[in-house]
């Protein structure tokens, strides 16, 4: 009939924020459903040489618990010599085990030390999912 917007209830804006609230006043995991089948606690591995292998990384972050995925992002354009990795560990303890450890203190591959100990930090959206400040992020 041509009315447009008249006539209909407005349209309730929603939020970009990814914690919404749901029963109970918890935050709802809203992450894709692959992430949420996934399972696990999901790391971000910077400051990589282009020579570390996803064996290399099961090996370093198996120390600490189950290693249930890792990720390695090809960096073909970085100018660094430099890549970053996504590593997934199956609990929040081993996941806080491998930051202490790890971040700015371990060097993978003692031929690239030039490049300085590798960087490990919750992904994004992590910290703040299991209720930690979200400066411990990525």
């Amino acid at each position: 009939r041509g009315r447009g917007r008249r006539g209909r209830s407005p349209r309730r804006r929603r939020s970009r924020s990814r914690s919404r609230s749901g029963p109970g006043g918890r935050a709802r995991d809203v992450r894709p459903m692959v992430e949420r089948a996934k399972g696990g606690v999901k790391l971000f591995v910077g400051r990589l040489p282009l020579e570390a292998t996803q064996d290399m990384l099961r090996k370093a972050f198996g120390e600490f618990g189950e290693v249930l995925e890792v990720f390695l992002i090809d960096s073909s354009r970085g100018t660094t010599g430099a890549r970053c990795a996504f590593v997934r560990v199956g609990s929040l303890e081993a996941a806080e085990k491998s930051i202490e450890v790890m971040h700015e203190r371990r060097v993978l591959v003692q031929d690239r030390a030039e490049l300085g100990p590798i960087q490990v930090a919750f992904a994004k959206g992590e910290a703040t999912r299991f209720g930690l400040a979200a400066e411990r992020e990525t």
